[in-house]
C-alpha cells in the first residue's frame, strides 16, 4: 500500500515537473523582458496565488521600508542562508527585484531538471512520453525516494520515516541537502 502511495506521489511530482517546464516555456527568459513590466501590472507569476512575492516581503518587512534586511531575513532560513548571494547590489538589504531575479533563476534550474528528467524518461526519443515511459520513470523515482526515506535501510517505510523525510530535498529542512538522482 505504501509503495502505491509513494508511486502515486512520484507520478504526481513528475507530472508537476513537466507542467512547470511547459509553463515556464512561455515565461520571459531575459531580464529585459521582465523589466518592461509596469509595477502596477502584476506579472504572470505575481498573479498566481503561490507566487505572491509582495505578500512575502510584507510579512518579513517588519519596519515596512519595502526591503528585507539581514535581521528581518534571520527568521527565514533560506533567505538568511543565501542573503549575501541574493543581495546582488550589496546594499545589505533585499529588494523585491532581487527576490524576483532569484526566483526566476530558481525556476530556470527547475526547468532544466524537469527537461532532463523528461529526456531521460523518453526512452524512444520521440519527444513525447508514452504511458509506459511515464510509468517506468515514476517507478524509478519512487524507488529512489523509497531508498532515501528508508532511514534504517530495512526495505520498509514506517510513518515515522515518512514524516522525518517529508520535505527533504525541497528546501524545507534547514541543513538538509537534496541527494542527486542516480543517472540511468
Amino acid at each position: 500500500m505504501q509503495v502505491k502511495l509513494i508511486s502515486g506521489m512520484v507520478v504526481g511530482l513528475f507530472a508537476a515537473g513537466i507542467a512547470i517546464a511547459q509553463s515556464t516555456a512561455s515565461a520571459p527568459a531575459t531580464p529585459a523582458a521582465t523589466s518592461a513590466e509596469t509595477p502596477s501590472a502584476p506579472s504572470d507569476k505575481m498573479a498566481r496565488p503561490h507566487h505572491r512575492h509582495g505578500q512575502h516581503i510584507a510579512q518579513l518587512d517588519k519596519d515596512k521600508d519595502g526591503f528585507i534586511s539581514r535581521a528581518e531575513a534571520a527568521g527565514h532560513p533560506m533567505l538568511s542562508k543565501g542573503f549575501d548571494t541574493l543581495d546582488s547590489n550589496k546594499d545589505a538589504k533585499l529588494s523585491k527585484e532581487e527576490l524576483q531575479a532569484a526566483h526566476q533563476a530558481m525556476r530556470g534550474k527547475h526547468r532544466e531538471r524537469a527537461d532532463a528528467r523528461f529526456k531521460a524518461a523518453d526512452k524512444d526519443g520521440d519527444g513525447a512520453l508514452s504511458l509506459q515511459e511515464a510509468e517506468a520513470a515514476a517507478r524509478e523515482r519512487a524507488a529512489q525516494m523509497f531508498e532515501r526515506l528508508d532511514a534504517n535501510k530495512d526495505g520498509k517505510l514506517t510513518q515515522q520515516e515518512m514524516h522525518a523525510g517529508h520535505g527533504q530535498g525541497h528546501g524545507h529542512d534547514a541543513g538538509q541537502q537534496r541527494k542527486p538522482a542516480k543517472a540511468s
